[in-house]
């Protein structure tokens, strides 16, 4: 028999973002094409209902200043501009804290690449400083660390569902 220990862990055991040794570039590149179709419907609705949440919630955590935005119910034209302010805000968020610097790295490698996939590389550096200043940045990593938590549960959730009709065709 195979060693049991590591079986009773789920993938949401397993996750834990702010590690050294989280996979960030293996998750990020991960080819869903080489999945069946439903898996990779799956996956990609529960990774844009767990993105949609975080937006939420940052938005809930760094509201707009007076003057921002308009309070009213946003038209859809404006989703576009709430975005871009809504990232400003968490811009300007991490820059208020002891982290500054290793943000301003990932952030003009962002600006530079285009894309935050193909910067994964600075956010082992970005992830230790807001773990060393976690009274400041707190109220972030709660809010990654239960994304990111959900988002583990989900596809947990997900996969064990496609094992269990096999087991019952018995």
């Amino acid at each position: 028999m195979g060693d049991t220990s590591s079986s009773s862990k789920g993938i949401a055991d397993e996750v834990n973002m702010r590690s050294d040794q989280f996979p960030w570039e293996k998750i990020v590149y991960t080819n869903l094409e080489d999945r069946p179709e439903k898996q990779r419907v799956y996956f990609r609705a529960a990774v844009e209902a767990a993105v949609d949440g975080l937006w939420r919630e940052l938005d809930a955590l760094l509201p707009p200043k007076v003057g921002d935005s308009s309070t009213d119910q946003p038209k859809e034209e404006d989703t576009e501009k709430d975005d871009e302010l809504l990232v400003e805000r968490l811009c300007e968020f991490m820059k208020g804290g002891d982290c500054k610097e290793s943000f301003k790295t990932l952030e003009d490698c962002v600006k530079e690449s285009g894309s935050v996939l193909k910067c994964t590389k600075h956010l082992p550096m970005l992830i230790k400083c807001v773990d060393a200043h976690s009274d400041y940045y707190k109220p972030i990593i709660a809010l990654g660390e239960s994304t990111v938590e959900k988002l583990a549960k989900d596809v947990e959730a997900f996969v064990l569902s496609q094992k269990e009709p096999a087991a019952r065709d018995d």
